[in-house]
Formats: C-alpha cells, sequence, structure tokens
C-alpha cells in the first residue's frame, strides 16, 4: 500500500547499513502496546488509507466503530511471530517478561534486546534505556500523539466509546501476546 512505502524504504536502507557493516552489533529496542488501543490508534493514524478519504472532517466515531466492529487483530497479536521473529530469528514469548517492570533486557551472541510496554514509557524510559546502554536518556513526555492532532476530539470520543464484542474479547485477552506481556 502507498501509505506505507516509507516504512519499507527505512527497512531497505537498514539492510544495506547493516550488510556494509557485519560486524557492528545491535541494539535493539522493541515495544508492545495493548492490543485494542494499539489497533484504534493506527486506524486515526492512517485514516486515509483505512477510510480512503483525504478529508479527516468526514470521519465519525460510527466510521471507526464499524471499522473496529469485526476486526480481528490478527496483524497485532500475531506480529512477534510473522515480522519481529521472522527477522531477528528469536522467539519473544520464549524470553520471560517483567510485567511489572515494564520492561526486560536479552543480550544475544548477536545482538541486545530491549522490550519496553508503551503504556509505561513516561515511567520507565530512563531506567530501561539507562540499563540498555549504559548511560541515562531522557524524553520530555510520551503521550498518544492522536489526542494531539486536529482529530483529537473524535479519536477520545472512539477511545470512551468503542467495547469489544464477546468473540474479539476473547481473542485478544486470550491470546500470547497478552498473556505473555500484562498482568490479568
Amino acid at each position: 500500500d502507498a501509505g506505507f512505502h516509507s516504512n519499507i524504504d527505512l527497512a531497505n536502507r537498514f539492510h544495506k547499513y547493516r550488510s556494509s557493516h557485519p560486524g557492528k552489533r545491535l541494539k535493539i529496542i522493541t515495544m508492545v502496546r495493548e492490543p485494542v488501543g494499539r489497533d484504534i490508534s493506527d486506524a486515526f493514524e492512517n485514516w486515509n488509507v483505512f477510510f480512503k478519504t483525504s478529508d479527516h472532517t468526514t470521519l465519525t466515531a460510527e466510521m471507526f466503530f464499524a471499522y473496529m466492529e469485526n476486526h480481528r487483530f490478527d496483524y497485532t497479536l500475531n506480529w512477534f511471530d510473522s515480522e519481529f521473529k521472522a527477522w531477528t530469528g528469536k522467539d519473544i514469548f520464549e524470553l520471560p517478561f517483567d510485567k511489572e517492570a515494564g520492561y526486560s533486557i536479552w543480550k544475544f551472541k548477536e545482538f541486545d534486546l530491549l522490550c519496553m510496554k508503551l503504556e509505561k514509557m513516561n515511567e520507565i524510559f530512563g531506567k530501561a534505556t539507562s540499563d540498555f546502554f549504559g548511560f541515562s536518556l531522557t524524553m520530555d513526555n510520551f503521550s498518544n500523539t492522536s489526542g494531539d492532532k486536529e482529530i483529537k476530539d473524535l479519536y477520545r470520543e472512539v477511545m470512551a466509546g468503542f467495547r469489544l464484542n464477546e468473540q474479539q474479547a476473547n481473542i485478544v485477552y486470550g491470546s500470547r501476546l497478552v498473556n505473555h506481556f500484562y498482568t490479568a
């Protein structure tokens, strides 16, 4: 899809860099986010792709509710298998994750890996990145940027009003992803 070409370009540039620096140790940071909020935010971030319109003023909460009504969450629930594992060769679900801390660090022969919960970024970013890099990084504030855009009122309305149906709730909250990274 044309809306995601920048991601492909970035991946191609990374692979080119990596192939010209084969001995350089990688530091990989990945994040996990609660699937429902993640997929709603994705629909807001890419509304022009999902709703085939160039005018955000035509969007309504009902359009988002209809889109999410039969949404399967497959991409989000399977990302660590289909994308992450395919690229790194590591099954993150086989690695212990500190659910309470909100992040974990693993060291492998070929790279170091930091995984952080997006929902806890404001409270964990400094410690997690210090533990990972060995020096402190700061971040002023991490927030959902959809809530700061022109469509922020619509975003808040959808976030407040959307409810999973029973089948979706069973799939999402019974998933390996949610159970691996989140407490009950």
